[in-house]
């Protein structure tokens, strides 16, 4: 995967979205999340803490209004086949616990393999009607809080045989209760 800030504009009933430059997701010192949550965090907090990052407003804070943070989740296909696969990155919710963090992401489908030969990443328009609203999927962070301070690196976990995010119980109730609520705000 790889990650950008666009500056997105409407006109004529279209999105313009104009590449600005790279960002990381991941990170204690460069991360968006670990960045946004540096300020989040209550004096002396201790894990187990449920947290959330809006990133448009995250993105706002730091002198970049009508920007978005863009996930390009197949950068592979999108150079060798010419298929976009992009994605507006809305909020990230996590649970920090036990020096590291299942977080679930919230994205808009933007190009979802979408095969144009003359499509320009760096300045493209779609239509708004086209886009998909409330997908969501899971990351995590080698990182968690202690002492009401970040601890760890806030990079995903290297490989190993279980690439997988695991969701104890009382994790995934928060995570679905979250989806629930999400469900309802577009209802």
């Amino acid at each position: 995967m790889a990650y950008f800030r666009y500056h997105r504009t409407h006109e004529e009933g279209c999105w313009r979205f104009v590449l600005q430059d790279g960002l990381s997701l991941y990170g204690c010192n460069a991360g968006v999340v670990a960045n946004v949550l540096r300020d989040q965090i209550p004096d002396g907090q201790q894990a187990p803490w449920p947290w959330h990052v809006n990133i448009p407003d995250a993105l706002g804070q730091h002198d970049c209004t009508g920007d978005v943070f863009v996930i390009d989740l197949k950068p592979t296909q999108r150079r060798k086949n010419n298929a976009f696969s992009f994605y507006e990155l809305l909020d990230v919710w996590g649970y920090s616990d036990h020096g590291w963090t299942p977080a679930m992401l919230r994205l808009r489908g933007l190009l979802i393999d979408h095969k144009d030969d003359h499509l320009d990443c760096n300045d493209f328009t779609i239509n708004p009607e086209k886009v998909e609203e409330s997908i969501f999927t899971f990351t995590s962070f080698a990182g968690s809080i202690e002492k009401g301070e970040l601890s760890g690196t806030w990079r995903p976990p290297g490989p190993s045989p279980t690439n997988s995010v695991l969701l104890w119980p009382n994790v995934l109730d928060h995570f679905t209760r979250i989806i629930a609520l999400s469900k309802r705000e577009v209802a």
